[in-house]
């Protein structure tokens, strides 16, 4: 119950969450990578919700993340890959947070969206700019591989859901 207001909450700050109506025709590199960044991390938020507060402990195999860790580790990399994408220093590590509990997670991935949200809202000229530790790496690569990195992870989360016999946000009739 208490997981479900939290993802209104997040639905309600930031509309494109989880949304899976036709996007509109991309006028920017920016907007894209934000359009494909809000659709993987909704997926995240949702999977998160609905999952059962057992899953969060499983690992599927030792040597592995659990289904909490995974998602701590997303919120994690998320917030330091749109920090630098800010032209800001990461703060923490991807390791993760240290986040666990459903509650704890849903927080950690607002918390990241928070920062990301403003790191895809920045304008072209922007992100064209460098990326914070210098090299060659733009804004803009910066920001596509936060969400080529959420799409990898979100690949774990929908093994650990069909392992449970749930299906991902992602494969349900309304995400067509």
């Amino acid at each position: 119950m208490l997981r479900r207001a939290i993802l209104m909450v997040l639905l309600s700050a930031a509309p494109a969450l989880g949304q899976s109506a036709p996007a509109p025709a991309t006028r920017s590199n920016v907007e894209f990578a934000r359009r494909v960044w809000r659709e993987v991390h909704g997926y995240l938020v949702q999977a998160a919700t609905a999952a059962p507060d057992s899953l969060f402990a499983f690992k599927p195999a030792p040597e592995v993340r659990s289904f909490g860790e995974t998602l701590d580790h997303v919120a994690a990399s998320e917030r330091g890959y749109c920090q630098m994408a800010l032209g800001e220093r990461p703060s923490g590590g991807g390791a993760g947070t240290g986040a666990r509990t459903p509650v704890e997670v849903l927080a950690a991935l607002q918390a990241a969206a928070d920062v990301c949200e403003r790191a895809y809202g920045q304008s072209e000229e922007d992100a064209g700019r460098p990326a914070y530790g210098g090299g060659r790496a733009t804004r803009l690569h910066v920001l596509l591989e936060n969400a080529m990195h959420d799409k990898e992870h979100y690949g774990n989360v929908v093994t650990y859901l069909r392992l449970r016999g749930l299906v991902p946000p992602s494969s349900l009739p309304s995400s067509r």
